[in-house]
């Protein structure tokens, strides 16, 4: 399969990778697009701290598309099944998701990082924060703040949660001069920032 591939700052490639496998509780999504976030600007435009080449179609994580195959015990989700789905490789033709949404919340998966990752936010117990990775930005739950580093959660927020979206697409437009030297969409009478 094809996967895009972050090669440098502003150098992206398209790969030839082996297709994905579904592991236990994961579904394979033959992926018909992908959004582009705002957490993807900075590996785009190369922050001191990232490590090249990303693996291939890392960023993406806003895909969408049609089940194509099942991991063990999978229920509740079909082959041909149209879903949209968090999952980390997605700027791809083929990616993994978790069956459940965002997954099973996983006890311990905490980890200790340089407080630097996070740039000036101001941090705090409980708040949602987007961790840079190697691998693409990940959501996180700050746990704990030190003078130098910071204790995360590493479960999605929504993770163990049950989700059920039904979408019906209404629109499509072209992005104004104005979306597109600010890079984000802006809601009905302009900007709200």
């Amino acid at each position: 399969m094809r996967a895009a591939v972050l090669s440098g700052p502003g150098e992206l490639r398209v790969a030839e990778v082996e297709l994905p496998e579904p592991g236990a509780g994961q579904v394979r999504v033959r992926l018909e697009g992908c959004g582009v976030c705002a957490s993807n600007l900075t590996p785009w435009a190369g922050a001191e701290w990232m490590q090249y080449p990303l693996e291939p179609g890392a960023m993406g994580h806003e895909g969408w598309g049609v089940v194509d195959a099942l991991g063990e015990g999978v229920t509740g989700v079909q082959v041909g099944d149209r879903v949209a789905a968090l999952s980390y490789k997605s700027y791809a033709e083929y990616d993994v998701a978790a069956a459940d949404a965002y997954g099973v919340r996983q006890d311990g998966l905490t980890q200790r990082v340089p407080k630097k990752h996070f740039k000036d936010v101001r941090l705090h117990p409980g708040m949602q924060a987007v961790l840079p990775t190697n691998f693409g930005p990940r959501a996180v739950t700050i746990l704990k703040v030190g003078m130098s580093v910071v204790d995360v959660d590493l479960n999605h927020p929504m993770a163990g949660k049950d989700l059920s979206f039904a979408i019906e697409l209404v629109e499509v437009r072209e992005a104004s001069a104005e979306e597109i030297e600010h890079g984000h969409v802006h809601g009905e009478g302009g900007h709200q920032h």
